[in-house]
């Protein structure tokens, strides 16, 4: 599913143009730029997360919320068309990354601190959690496709 999305998001909005990805379609509805800036944000804390369990023995950490990120790194401000390569390019070192990994390696886990205390966090949690929550900024692009048919 991880090496999908960007599959998925450029069919999505190979028709829209440069204004109609960073026109929000309705009120209270993200433009392709903003829900991509979202995916990035998120990218890059999972990614992290993925890769301290892959690298260190059971680490630590406490919840990072990707909209906090998406306060500080504002992918936004970029060109659709280069945000997109960056994140294509991050998810192939990604799923080249998973797809070495033995077997056993879904199973090695973090621990994570929230407000209603800590628990355990898989590779295999991690990374699916990761492909569900894409999947569903899929769908938005994809609707964000289909209305471009309607826009002048």
């Amino acid at each position: 599913m991880l090496a999908r999305t960007p599959v998925r998001i450029e069919a999505a909005v190979a028709r829209l143009r440069a204004e109609q990805l960073l026109a929000r379609p309705a009120e209270g509805v993200w433009s392709a730029n903003e829900v991509l800036w979202h995916v990035r944000a998120c990218a890059d804390v999972y990614g992290e997360q993925v890769a301290r369990i892959i690298e260190e023995d059971q680490p630590r950490w406490r919840h990072v919320s990707p909209r906090a990120r998406m306060k500080r790194i504002r992918y936004d401000e970029l060109p659709f068309a280069d945000s997109f390569a960056a994140f294509q390019q991050q998810r192939i070192e990604l799923v080249e990354r998973l797809e070495r990994l033995p077997t056993e390696a879904w199973q090695r886990f973090a621990f994570v601190t929230t407000e209603k205390g800590e628990s355990m966090l898989t590779l295999q949690q991690r990374v699916s959690g990761m492909a569900v929550h894409e999947a569903i900024h899929c769908g938005q692009f994809e609707a964000l496709g289909e209305i471009a048919a309607n826009w002048g």
